[in-house]
């Protein structure tokens, strides 16, 4: 069965927020790409990427002050996709389901995570820098 990308996006929300790979990695195509705007690593795929996500997860799960929260977002219907041509990511992002991190607290907003599917898997995750994490709209939602 395909599941949509808010289905997606939601589980992609609660395996950070329980910090288990293990809920999303099913649901990640062979060649999945992740690539971060404000980092200096390259976009990197497939197993690497995987490992790269896997042990960020557990790294955080490591921490006394790693409590991290992933919230369901939303792109408001007046946002420009303009800013994303840094990464390829060149669909509309009106209304488009997002994860908004924060680290500590809800409120210590990161990134949103935006990813893009295909066959019903997810094959690039992308948290970025632009759009700046104050133009998402918050739902309030931490998917468990």
């Amino acid at each position: 069965m395909n599941m949509t990308e808010l289905e997606l996006v939601k589980l992609y929300a609660k395996a950070w927020n329980h910090l288990d790979f293990s809920i999303i990695e099913p649901y990640l195509s062979e060649d999945v790409v992740y690539s971060a705007q404000a980092v200096s690593f390259p976009e990197i795929k497939g197993k690497e990427a995987k490992d790269r996500i896997e042990s960020r997860m557990k790294k955080r799960s490591a921490e006394d002050d790693g409590k991290v929260y992933a919230e369901l977002g939303y792109f408001p219907s007046d946002y420009p996709s303009w800013g994303l041509a840094k990464i390829n990511f060149h669909k509309n992002l009106w209304g488009y389901p997002c994860i908004i991190m924060a680290r500590g607290s809800k409120d210590n907003l990161i990134c949103p995570v935006i990813l893009e599917l295909e066959e019903g898997k997810i094959k690039s995750i992308y948290t970025c820098a632009v759009p700046p994490i104050q133009n998402v709209f918050r739902t309030g939602e931490y998917p468990a």
